[in-house]
């Protein structure tokens, strides 16, 4: 807000179909009135947390305990080890 006072500028609204985005944004009834407290979270906001490894765990692992995953099948077992000796 400190940043645009050092400007001179004029917000113009436009109507209907001109803009039926802000239109329809402008015409959503709000629910739960404005009297409450205002939250800064989000109830689904954890929902868009992606929990995975990175892509370099395996090599670590492998360098540190130098064992190989066992549900990995020969194909699989050749392939990492074929990468891993670029890390070694």
């Amino acid at each position: 807000m400190l940043l645009l006072q050092e400007f001179n500028y004029e917000i113009r609204d436009t109507k209907d179909a001109e803009n039926p985005v802000a239109d329809h944004l402008s015409s959503i009834v709000c629910t739960r009135g404005t009297k409450g407290p205002i939250y800064e979270c989000f109830p689904d906001e954890q929902l868009f947390i992606v929990q995975s490894n990175p892509w370099y765990v395996d090599i670590v692992n492998y360098l540190v305990t130098a064992k190989l995953l066992e549900d990995w099948n020969k194909h699989d077992r050749d392939r990492f080890l074929h990468r891993v000796k670029f890390y070694i």
